[in-house]
C-alpha cells in the first residue's frame, strides 16, 4: 500500500511536466541557488512560490544533465543532450523518476506496519 506522499510526489510530477512550456526558466538558464523572488519582479507573489516548487522539482534531472554535458561532453552531444535542456522534458523525467524512487525510499524507511513498542521499548 502506498502513502499519500507517493500520491502526492506522483501528482506533482505529472503537473510539473505539464508545466514544461510555461515562462519562468525554460530558457536554459538555471538558477542553482534558492532565490524567494524567483520571478525578480520585487516582491513575493504567488508566482514565486510556484517557481519554488518547479525549482525544485526539476533540480535533480538538470543536476544529472549538467554533470552528463559537463563529464562526457562527447556522449551528450552524441544523444542531443545540451545545457538548453534545462526544465525540458528530459530533466522532468529523470526528475519523476527521482521523486518516486526517493519517496518509496522515505516509506520503506519510515513505514512500520507492527507496534511502536517493538521499535521504541520503554
Amino acid at each position: 500500500m502506498r502513502s499519500i506522499v507517493f500520491y502526492l510526489l506522483l501528482f506533482h510530477s505529472v503537473i510539473a511536466l505539464k508545466l514544461v512550456g510555461m515562462e519562468g526558466f525554460s530558457l536554459g538558464f538555471r538558477q542553482w541557488s534558492f532565490v524567494a523572488d524567483m520571478d525578480c519582479c520585487g516582491a513575493l507573489t504567488l508566482n514565486d512560490v510556484m517557481l519554488w516548487f518547479k525549482w525544485l522539482y526539476f533540480y535533480p534531472g538538470d543536476l544529472c544533465i549538467l554533470l552528463l554535458a559537463n563529464l562526457t561532453p562527447n556522449i551528450s552531444q552524441f544523444l542531443g543532450i545540451s545545457l538548453a535542456d534545462f526544465f525540458g522534458w528530459l530533466s522532468g523525467g529523470v526528475s519523476a523518476v527521482f521523486w518516486i524512487l526517493a519517496s518509496s525510499i522515505f516509506e520503506i524507511v519510515f513505514s512500520h506496519g507492527g507496534d511502536e513498542r517493538e521499535y521504541f521499548p520503554a
